[in-house]
């Protein structure tokens, strides 16, 4: 894996027709690429081919006006979220990892996708949507929508209706109502109310008197 830089010679500076004329791409500087020398390959590529237009404007074209961490983040997160979205893929380089030097490996990746990309398509549609609102290189994929759980569903299910009674239960109910009536419509009295009548009618009995005999006569009759 030694030779990934190789294939950014070939892509960004072809003999016949070299996209970057200048700086010069050596092994030396591709194998750890400083910021500068990622600026002056990027602002090589946008003279020559007019990629990304109006992507930079101010401090930016200057690598020498661009000293603080976060700039360079900024400078390099632009033109990857550019060149990820005319080639439609991911570009594997970080930005952070740029600016501290490690990972050359991915940030020769971004060299060779930065030339295939600017021979496909100027990048001015994906320049207006990073500078309007910062959209990444790749849109992350849209969550399928949660389907409502079954508790939750139950929940909004409307009340079910108060079920009827069997047509036998109410058939039974209308004879045992019709033998409860007697003729002419009226109701017959129950046998306990029957009970409860016969015991009022009903004398109750008096309590026995106990009868004493007349004592005895002490003397003779006169």
């Amino acid at each position: 894996m030694g030779d990934y830089w190789q294939a950014t010679c070939e892509i960004l500076q072809n003999p016949e027709d070299p996209i970057v004329e200048k700086p010069k791409l050596q092994e030396k500087y591709l194998v750890k690429p400083p910021f500068r020398y990622c600026h002056d390959i990027i602002s090589a590529v946008q003279k020559k081919t007019g990629f990304a237009p109006g992507l930079y404007s101010g401090d930016e074209l200057d690598a020498r006006a661009i000293q603080d961490k976060d700039a360079k983040v900024a400078y390099l997160q632009k033109i990857i979220s550019v060149v990820g979205m005319v080639l439609g893929q991911p570009v594997p380089a970080k930005p952070q990892k740029i600016v501290a030097g490690l990972e050359p490996e991915n940030t020769n990746l971004f060299f060779q996708m930065l030339g295939r990309a600017c021979l496909m398509d100027n990048g001015a549609q994906a320049v207006q949507q990073v500078l309007g609102d910062g959209a990444p290189a790749q849109a992350p994929p849209a969550r399928p929508a949660s389907r409502p759980s079954s508790q939750q569903q139950a929940e909004r299910a409307p009340p079910a209706a108060e079920a009827a009674p069997p047509e036998d239960t109410r058939s039974k109910e209308k004879k045992r109502e019709h033998r409860s009536k007697g003729h002419g419509g009226k109701e017959r009295p129950s046998s306990a109310s029957r009970h409860r009548s016969s015991s009022k009618a009903e004398p109750q009995p008096s309590p026995a008197v106990e009868v004493q005999p007349p004592p005895p006569s002490s003397g003779p009759p006169a």
